[in-house]
């Protein structure tokens, strides 16, 4: 079948040679089209007796392409019945006819990798314990399609959710897989698996999930790793032995709120030590000078003078520096 389409218009159509599937001009008449009905009235077995493949039919077209194929062709069977002038020609089609093409897909596809189970079960009504599918308890429907009984038959889900559809690990379950993925706008594996889950039962899908989210182009644009700047090396003073304190950086924290004076401001004066990461607090009353070099002088008696001071440019802070190179710059190196 040339690129896996037929014309509506007329123009050429399938047939079936000795050499195999090929393509030819149209029929005309009522004995011609009853003819053309007869070889095309049963789709599955075009599908299946010409050794079409979706696979084949469909890996150079876009994702959900193989459903207006199906449904157009179902059109083209149905208006060899019609005269010319009922013959409904256009390429609109309805949600009803994209389902009924849908149907037929997984007909196809479901006879073409279980057909020993549709003959097991139009027998039998179960399948063999042998068979891959042994494990979802499959029945099949009224239309034809193998579905998963479930315990969910007495829950208000709909009908697809009740009983999903079994799909086999091939390229229309890929295209299923890449559609949903984009109508969820790209979402993660876990909600792609949980929304198929809905209507689908697909043999593999977490792995097809993976693999399709694993060759998203815009998947790999956004779970991309995003540039990352070099880190500067530590200063010398943070990796260098010391005593304890010996480097201190100065910051305060607050304010805080006392249940005596619930008006009045307190803050915490933090001192952290850059070489062992020690801390050490001081409570003052405000963030005044005095109160800066009263904590400062607490601190200093209680865990020595510091080699080194490290704060930000707050207004407290400069003042105590100048204040601390006043009384001590003559005693520093």
């Amino acid at each position: 079948m040339e690129r896996g389409f037929i014309r509506l218009d007329g123009g050429p159509v399938a047939q079936e040679t000795k050499s195999g599937w090929v393509v030819s001009g149209s029929w005309k008449g009522a004995d011609t089209a009853k003819e053309g009905y007869a070889l095309f009235k049963d789709c599955d077995q075009i599908m299946i007796s010409a050794g079409m493949t979706f696979a084949k039919l469909t890996s150079n077209n876009a994702e959900m392409s193989e459903i207006f194929f199906q449904e157009f062709q179902t059109k083209y069977l149905d208006n060899l019945w019609r005269q010319v002038s009922d013959r409904v020609v256009g390429s609109d089609l309805s949600h009803e006819e994209l389902m009924n093409a849908k149907v037929v897909m997984f007909r196809c596809i479901q006879k073409e990798h279980y057909f020993t189970e549709f003959l097991a079960l139009r027998k039998n009504g179960s399948v063999p314990n042998t068979s891959p599918i042994a494990s979802l308890n499959p029945y099949l429907a009224e239309d034809e399609i193998l579905r998963i009984k479930g315990r969910l038959q007495l829950s208000e889900l709909s009908y697809e959710e009740k009983h999903p559809v079994i799909l086999p690990k091939c390229h229309l379950s890929l295209l299923l897989v890449r559609h949903q993925h984009k109508l969820l706008n790209h979402a993660g594996v876990d909600t792609l698996v949980s929304t198929l889950r809905s209507g689908y039962w697909i043999v593999s899908l977490r792995r097809q999930a993976k693999r399709v989210k694993r060759e998203c182009v815009a998947c790999k644009r956004l779970d991309s790793k995003h540039c990352s700047q070099p880190v500067a090396p530590l200063p010398e003073m943070m990796v260098t032995k010391a005593p304890v304190f010996s480097v201190t950086g100065l910051d305060y924290c607050g304010p805080l709120y006392c249940v005596d004076m619930p008006t009045k401001k307190h803050y915490i004066l933090l001192f952290t030590c850059a070489v062992v990461r020690a801390i050490h607090l001081e409570l003052t009353d405000s963030l005044t000078l005095s109160d800066c070099n009263l904590a400062i002088r607490r601190f200093a008696s209680r865990r020595g003078l510091p080699r080194v001071f490290h704060s930000d440019n707050a207004k407290t802070f400069v003042g105590a520096d100048v204040q601390l190179r006043k009384y001590f710059g003559h005693c520093s190196p």
